[in-house]
């Protein structure tokens, strides 16, 4: 055995290996989630779904004619509250549906659990010639356990020639009072009057249209509201390098927005979140990718670290055309331990190129890239003790049967020493009384293997 000499010692904690793995990284794992639009109505469940994880407009059993109901609830998650809410078209740009009688009232039956301080809402405005002249709401309140009916005079003085209805959980127009939690279920809506034959357009909900999307599991993605329209931004695909999948990304429009995007945290109302707990100062992120864009764009992948919520550092990586799956590494050296890594991935760096596309594949660490929480086989038993330590450290390697190295850096990533070891077992004492005090770190590594360990030199 070759005897080793060290100016300084770290051993990196094995927990390390599977806390700081990429999850699905190799893009394998994909879930299929479904839900429910209400027909001719804007209800926007893919975007409550997209930021709160749940709709809060849905269709229910419990209905006082037919097979359903719609349900409207005010649902919170984070900084993000959303409204539960349907409407016959934009607010502000649209009159409606053609409608072109003129009833005395409207009627329908209702359940409710509106909180303290909180009211629901039913919004109704009537138009001819594109002008409306006729707008009013009408309030829901309190606790109502069973179907009642209800009726609201409408009081028109024209015969219009289109109608806008909206209802929502709580008091979307001054968003007053708003109480997640608070809900509002209606069924069987219509107008009546003298000679009033005209429906409300799928008053009684009964018609509803099942969306379904993909995604790989532990990353988000726009394909939440991209399904409404039929514009899924990431796919898997076996154009793949390793396994059954890989990640295909494609720069789309969904309704005004131009899309290719994905993230290991979530999308919050505003801005990004999250990530996933995260803890090396140094690696080198790799992964294989082929990138076939319109024009001169790029696809781009961004690593974000942060510490008690602040970001500390930020390091990117660009992918030019490759027909062929390509190879990259981002290495990245960060100015203290991070807790958070949260990876950006988007097909365009330019909203113009509309059928950019990025093919991923085998995103990994190159610290673990024997595998999550696997030690090497080779190396058998890695024993560090004591630690904490003052002046010295004694390291066991039991059964090596590899020839390695061992690399000794701070928390900043330098290196302090580098020396080789041979087959057989190591016993060694290694003098630490030059070092300062802090965290130091141990790489031991072969060609394709790499294991840390960790000590804290008092």
């Amino acid at each position: 055995m070759k005897k080793i000499l060290f100016l300084t010692t770290v051993l990196f904690a094995s927990s390390l290996i599977g806390q700081n793995s990429i999850p699905n990284g190799n893009f394998e794992q994909w879930t299929v989630t479904s839900f429910e639009n209400l027909d001719n109505y804007i209800s926007e469940s893919g975007t409550a779904l997209f930021l709160l994880g749940s709709t809060t407009t849905s269709k229910s059993s419990d209905s006082q004619n037919g097979n359903s109901s719609v349900r409207l609830e005010t649902k919170t998650n984070g900084s993000d509250t959303l409204f539960g809410f349907f409407t016959s078209g934009d607010f502000d740009n649209s009159n409606g549906f053609p409608y072109s009688q003129k009833p005395d009232s409207i009627v329908g039956y209702y359940k409710s659990n509106v909180l303290p301080g909180d009211t629901a809402i039913m919004v109704l405005r009537f138009s001819q010639l594109g002008t409306i002249y006729n707008f009013q709401v009408k309030y829901f309140t309190g606790v109502q356990s069973s179907w009642t009916r209800f009726a609201f005079p409408l009081n028109l003085s024209l015969t219009p020639d289109s109608m806008f209805i909206a209802a929502a959980s709580s008091n979307a127009i001054n968003e007053i009072g708003v109480q997640p939690g608070s809900w509002l279920m209606l069924d069987n809506l219509s107008f009546t009057g003298p000679g009033i034959t005209q429906p409300i357009l799928n008053g009684d909900f009964e018609n509803w249209t099942t969306f379904s999307y993909e995604n790989p599991d532990d990353w988000s993605t726009t394909n939440i509201r991209g399904s409404n329209v039929g514009q899924l931004s990431v796919t898997k695909t076996t154009d793949n390098v390793e396994g059954s999948f890989a990640l295909r990304l494609e720069t789309v429009k969904i309704f005004d927005d131009t899309t290719g995007f994905m993230t290991n945290g979530v999308f919050g109302e505003d801005s990004l979140l999250g990530g996933q707990p995260f803890n090396i100062v140094f690696d080198t992120l790799v992964g294989s990718y082929k990138y076939s864009p319109i024009g001169l764009d790029s696809g781009a992948i961004g690593l974000s670290f942060f510490k008690n919520g602040n970001q500390i550092s930020r390091n990117f990586g660009f992918f030019t055309a490759s027909s062929t799956y390509r190879t990259f590494e981002i290495p990245f050296v960060l100015p203290q331990i991070p807790d958070t890594l949260r990876i950006d991935i988007i097909s365009s760096i330019n909203e113009a190129f509309l059928g950019s596309t990025l093919f991923l594949d085998n995103l990994i660490l190159k610290s673990i890239i024997t595998g999550v929480d696997k030690e090497v086989e080779a190396i058998q038993k890695v024993e560090l003790f004591p630690n904490p330590a003052n002046d010295a450290i004694n390291l066991s390697l039991m059964n090596n049967s590899i020839q390695a190295e061992i690399s000794i850096v701070d928390n900043m990533g330098r290196l302090y020493k580098s020396e080789e070891i041979e087959f057989g077992e190591v016993n060694m004492s290694i003098n630490i009384s030059d070092l300062k005090s802090g965290i130091y770190y141990l790489r031991i590594a072969n060609k394709k293997d790499v294991i840390y360990r960790s000590f804290i030199k008092n």
